[in-house]
């Protein structure tokens, strides 16, 4: 599933973060608890495997995450090149209004199915 929305935290990293959490929540009221999470943020992914320190403006938003987090059976927490992040750049860039949206897989325009069968192809870009 895919989710798109607007926010209204003044940092990238805040945004990463709160996409994490939003995607998270989304899995867990689903009861998918067998999770990868990647992401083109090499901070964010770094401060949940906890290779480096959460910044203070952060750590409520961390704390929210690190909690659903535990209630997943298994997880990984990947970074990926911007490059491999073509299907969530395709979703950022999908006009939802001032709402948000969620994406089921059978809902994917077609130019998203696209991205995601090459990936799961292993295409090399």
């Amino acid at each position: 599933m895919a989710y798109a929305g607007k926010g209204d935290i003044n940092s990238v990293l805040g945004m990463e973060l709160f996409a994490i959490l939003k995607g998270v929540t989304f899995c867990i009221q689903r009861t998918l608890l067998r999770v990868s999470i990647r992401s083109d943020s090499k901070l964010a992914v770094d401060i949940l495997n906890g290779a480096v320190d959460c910044p203070w403006s952060m750590q409520i938003l961390m704390d929210r995450i690190a909690t659903l987090l535990q209630q997943l059976q298994r997880k990984e927490i990947k970074h990926v090149w911007r490059e491999l992040n073509q299907q969530a750049d395709f979703i950022a860039a999908m006009d939802t209004g001032d709402g948000e949206a969620i994406f089921y897989p059978l809902d994917f325009p077609q130019d998203l199915v696209e991205l995601v069968k090459n990936d799961s192809d292993g295409k090399v870009f």
